[in-house]
């Protein structure tokens, strides 16, 4: 019998039970209790519910999923070409359509290692403060990562379309006269948008172009090859 109510008080703390719940079955005369109170490991959001009022539940079983959304990690698709300006610890600003036009504020805190190989972008994992709860799981957010601030908010951006990526070289085509471009290698800021939205299209131009250049955003690499099969016959 010692043993059994050994084993009871164990489970009871095992399913979270305080000792003085549990002191108050001991003390109730025997006579079986037909709530027992669950306390949740850590203060947080309910986020999936899987149990019903009545329902027969088997041990192990998961009745709630609980969330601590006090901070939240946000995943940041980084374009490959730029994902060498993506570095732990980097500021980082985080806009969601619909919520406040001030953007959140975060930091990076993990970079992935491999590359998509569908979609060519690498995660980044930010880390925000959302004391106010404002930002809900499975929100789409543009994520702005930069090195200073002020380089950032001076600097040229284009479409990323527009860039070309052959081997380290990065260049984009200029329209220089009627039908006719030429290729320009540029240099790309320390800074990327990732995300998803218009912003998430652009990035940042160091040099190379000025804001008074007409570049080619569509048919770009159809450009690329036609002045490869160019080089080509020069060869033969």
């Amino acid at each position: 019998a010692q043993a059994l109510l050994d084993a009871a008080r164990r489970r009871l703390l095992l399913l979270g039970a305080s000792d003085t719940l549990i002191r108050q079955l001991e003390t109730s005369d025997g006579m079986p209790d037909a709530w027992l109170a669950v306390t949740a490991p850590f203060a947080g959001s309910i986020i999936e519910l899987s149990a019903l009022p009545g329902q027969a539940v088997e041990a192990g079983t998961a009745l709630y999923k609980l969330a601590d959304l006090s901070t939240v990690n946000v995943a940041a698709k980084v374009p490959e070409r730029t994902v060498s300006a993506v570095r732990i610890g980097q500021h980082a600003l985080i806009r969601v359509a619909g919520l406040s036009p001030s953007a959140f504020t975060g930091r990076v805190t993990r970079v992935a290692d491999v590359i998509d190989a569908e979609q060519r972008t690498a995660t980044a994992i930010v880390t925000v403060a959302n004391t106010n709860r404002a930002l809900k799981p499975g929100m789409f957010a543009i994520v702005t990562l930069r090195a200073n601030d002020r380089e950032t908010s001076e600097a040229l951006t284009i479409p990323s379309d527009a860039i070309v990526v052959s081997g380290n070289e990065r260049y984009a085509f200029v329209e220089v006269g009627p039908r006719t471009y030429e290729r320009r290698a540029v240099g790309l800021l320390a800074t990327t948008t990732a995300g998803i939205g218009p912003l998430s299209r652009r990035v940042a131009v160091s040099s190379g172009i000025t804001a008074d250049d007409r570049v080619v955003v569509r048919g770009a690499f159809t450009l690329k090859s036609e002045l490869a099969k160019a080089s080509l016959k020069d060869v033969d």
